[in-house]
This record gives structure tokens, sequence and C-alpha cells, in this order.
């Protein structure tokens, strides 16, 4: 039996999901486009914390979400 998967037809991704993880993954995506999606979830989390203190984003919870789903998709 295969896994479940979905096709984001116009958009040239493919996303199925591996049992053992219970997490999607994108397929037919160079090792380079993928480093430019790190590249460019940190340069975001950069510039949503940039100049911003400890206590500040404790209590900014619009930032943490932000910068959880850009941790989220650099997986780290």
């Amino acid at each position: 039996m295969s896994s479940p998967s979905v096709d984001f037809k116009g958009f040239g991704i493919h996303m199925s999901l591996n049992p053992s993880r219970k997490a999607l993954f994108m397929s037919h995506r160079t090792d380079t486009e993928l480093l430019y999606d790190i590249q460019e979830a940190l340069r975001r989390i950069k510039a949503y914390t940039h100049k911003m203190t400890y206590n500040a984003f404790l209590a900014d919870t619009r930032t943490q979400d932000a910068v959880i789903r850009n941790l989220e998709i650099s997986d780290l």
C-alpha cells in the first residue's frame, strides 16, 4: 500500500505523507531550492526579530508564531 499524497497542480509540488514520521515531505525540489527556502526562512526570522528584546518577543505572540512557522520551514 502506498503512502497518501497530495498534488498541487500548477505549482510543481507533490506532497506525500511519510508514515514513519507523520510529516509531509515535498518532492520534485532540488537541494538548491530547499536550501534557498531555509535561507529565506532564516532571513525572515532575522527581519521579524531585529532590534527586538527578549521580553518584547515574549510579549508578542504574532512574532512568536511567525518565528515558529519559519523554523518549521527550515526544519530546525
